[in-house]
């Protein structure tokens, strides 16, 4: 099977263009989870297109390599700041407002996040018992039912905090 160069150099194109803007989304703090998600799997057709477009254009690429070290010298750039970037220590983070707020939630025993959420402990600790959590108390935390499944604790603040149908709205100051 021939590689064509006519399907080849726009795939890369698109695929680049995606990953760009995603990765600017993200960059920013702009972005959703659907975009990082999009932008970790799209890695793998960046990759493919990668790998087909210098297929296509090998010949191309060898010609190019013939001449000067400027010519070639970006290409082997890459490696070394992706080896570099192995050896850069790692440095705290400051957390961001969200990560703190839900640490103090996933901490906080359900009855003390009652009045946040709008509504008594023994309404959260039903509506976690029938979402299949082992709620058995308001003096539990969200991270004593959940242990350390981060996903586990998303759904029971989504649970807890969402404001729908027979559900009253949390009481105003």
């Amino acid at each position: 099977m021939q590689i064509q160069r006519a399907w080849a150099t726009p795939l890369i194109l698109g695929v680049f263009v995606v990953m760009a803007g995603t990765g600017l989304l993200m960059f920013f703090d702009l972005d959703s989870h659907f975009q990082k998600e999009v932008h970790s799997w799209l890695s793998w057709g960046l990759l493919s297109a990668f790998v087909l477009h210098v297929t296509v254009n090998w010949t191309a690429l060898r010609q190019h390599e013939r001449g000067s070290a400027e010519k070639i010298g970006p290409l082997g750039d890459g490696p070394q700041v992706l080896a570099l970037s192995f050896l850069v220590p790692e440095t705290e983070e400051e957390p961001r407002p969200q990560q703190l707020a839900l640490h103090a939630i996933g901490h906080t025993p359900l009855k003390d996040l009652a009045p946040l959420t709008g509504r008594t402990p023994e309404q959260m600790l039903a509506a976690l018992q029938a979402a299949g959590m082992p709620a058995r108390s308001a003096e539990q935390s969200l991270d004593s039912l959940t242990g350390a499944d981060r996903e586990k604790e998303d759904d029971a603040v989504r649970l807890l905090f969402a404001q729908g149908k027979g559900q009253r709205a949390p009481a105003q100051p």
